[in-house]
């Protein structure tokens, strides 16, 4: 089986090359992340023309604009009737939207018919793979250290993330679900990880994981 990913953006993991566009990717993920960011980069606008600035503490604003790009993809596509679901980052530990993929799934929610539900978390605290850690991109250990809050999902989800390398969380979040009884064949991201540079950082097309 496979996941459709649909990204806003990418986000270009090399410190040098970068133009305009890269620089805003680089400040959108600090700051859906962070609340902060210490690139500079031209404010941006979203769907509705209303600016954007790519600075400390608009988290709000920059999750808004998530919010109505993820919105307006999902009408595009089709979806009308589904779950939010945001994938949990390695430190998330409890059953609540308050983490990075949480306020995501939210921020998509707020904008149209949907729900978000942060029923996704660990049941143990992770190092980040950017650390080092192995196991954060092995899929069957992760799938053994994820829970969910409910013993059975129906229907369809889509699931959300902030940063999308090697998709390992991503997959076994899909198959957790689907174990339990959803259709899980469509996410979101703020960003797909790129090692080169690419033509336009904000022209991103959708991609395939398998799973």
């Amino acid at each position: 089986m496979t996941l459709t990913v649909h990204p806003f953006g990418a986000y270009l993991a090399i410190p040098f090359g970068r133009g305009r566009e890269d620089l805003q990717m680089s400040s959108v993920v600090k700051i859906i992340k962070k609340d902060a960011t210490t690139v500079r980069a031209t404010d941006m606008a979203d769907l509705d023309g209303m600016p954007v600035q790519l600075v400390d503490g608009n988290r709000a604003g920059v999750l808004r604009m998530f919010g109505k790009w993820g919105a307006r993809r999902l009408r595009q596509i089709g979806v009308r009737d589904a779950m939010l679901v945001g994938v949990p980052g390695s430190s998330h530990t409890t059953a609540d939207g308050n983490f990075t993929a949480g306020r995501m799934a939210t921020a998509v929610a707020q904008q149209g018919p949907w729900s978000a539900d942060p029923m996704l978390y660990f049941t143990q605290a992770m190092k980040p793979a950017h650390e080092g850690n192995k196991q954060a991109r092995n899929i069957d250990f992760l799938m053994g250290v994820l829970a969910c809050t409910h013993e059975k999902v129906t229907g369809q989800v889509v699931l959300l993330d902030d940063v999308v390398t090697t998709g390992a969380h991503m997959v076994a979040c899909a198959r957790k679900l689907r174990a339990l009884g959803a259709t899980v064949s469509i996410a979101l991201c703020v960003a797909q990880t790129f090692k080169t540079k690419v033509a336009n950082a904000l022209d991103i097309p959708a991609f395939r994981i398998e799973t």
